[in-house]
């Protein structure tokens, strides 16, 4: 699925898909849980420095060596660069769900973004980020 922003340069509205149809019997929306609002939320999470917000949308292994830095003196200071470093989302550009699984490519300021989902106690958890800085 495709998801644009208006076409206004400046407009700040994130546009997400509709959502997921029904793959192999399952809801798109993980038995009630659309990909692209995760993602969504996990960004709103990062760009408002909501460390359990960001945890929360993570499996426990993607979060575990977030989790454990929690225990520095200086987490706040890292997790605020770690946070600019994530970047603003700009919008979804496809997502896709199947069985317990699911992917979503999203635009990330200069980067593109490939988020992998899991599907953990019938919700969806980001799994793994990959970034590709555009040509």
């Amino acid at each position: 699925m495709a998801t644009s922003r208006k076409d206004d340069a400046n407009a700040q509205t994130l546009v997400r898909p509709h959502p997921l149809e029904q793959r192999g019997g399952q809801a798109g929306r993980g038995r009630d849980t659309d990909v692209a609002e995760v993602c969504e939320r996990y960004f709103c999470a990062v760009t408002a420095r909501d460390v359990d917000g960001v945890l929360e949308m993570m499996t426990s292994q993607h979060g575990s060596q977030l989790r454990q830095m929690r225990q520095w003196p200086d987490f706040c200071a890292f997790f605020q660069l770690w946070c600019e470093a994530h970047g603003q989302l700009r919008r979804i550009t496809m997502s896709h769900a199947e069985a317990d699984t699911a992917a979503a490519l999203l635009d990330v300021e200069s980067e593109i973004v490939r988020v992998s989902l899991r599907l953990v106690d019938g919700k969806w958890l980001i799994d793994s980020e990959q970034s590709e800085t555009r040509r």
